[in-house]
């Protein structure tokens, strides 16, 4: 994490704000009602909206 962090400060990266953006996109892929006790591996039978999510 301390790696992360020093890496986003020198690039100039508000850490905060691309963490919300993350989390954001990833509560749209999965949701919650759909995701509770699946997996996220298409291939295997899982559940990623990340086709039908706008970027």
């Amino acid at each position: 994490m301390y790696l992360i962090m020093k890496v986003s400060y020198l690039c100039d990266v508000n850490s905060k704000e691309a963490i919300d953006e993350v989390m954001a996109e990833y509560g749209k892929r999965f949701p919650h009602d759909l995701t509770k006790g699946n997996h996220a591996n298409k291939l295997a039978g899982g559940i990623d909206l990340k086709d039908e999510v706008e970027n």
